[in-house]
């Protein structure tokens, strides 16, 4: 793919030089002829690009939700623990939040 892009601006490049060597106005032969250089290159790109977003994919991309199940030997749990204490007992509450932790892991 990148030979053919090389081959097809080298041969761009010579078109324009013998335009040029054989064109009697040489103001208007080099603007057409960056001109035209710009279009057969900028041509040349998006011919690349699109022919890239043409292929087969070679990676698996996954949007959005979707569940499988599978045997696995590790487990996320989402553990959710309460306890209702007056605004005087706080630091109680914490110690005894602590220990329903620490009972629930032992």
């Amino acid at each position: 793919m990148i030979t053919a892009l090389l081959v097809i601006i080298c041969i761009a490049i010579a078109a324009g030089i013998i335009w040029l060597i054989f064109t009697k106005d040489k103001v208007v032969a080099r603007t057409w002829g960056i001109v035209g250089l710009s279009f057969i290159i900028g041509l040349t790109v998006f011919g690349y690009f699109f022919m890239q977003s043409r292929q087969a994919p070679t990676s698996l991309r996954v949007v959005g939700y979707a569940s499988k199940l599978f045997e696995s030997d590790l487990v996320k749990w989402n553990l959710t623990m309460q306890r209702n204490v007056s605004h005087d007992g706080l630091k109680d509450g914490y110690n005894k939040m602590s220990n329903d932790v620490n009972a629930f892991k032992n």
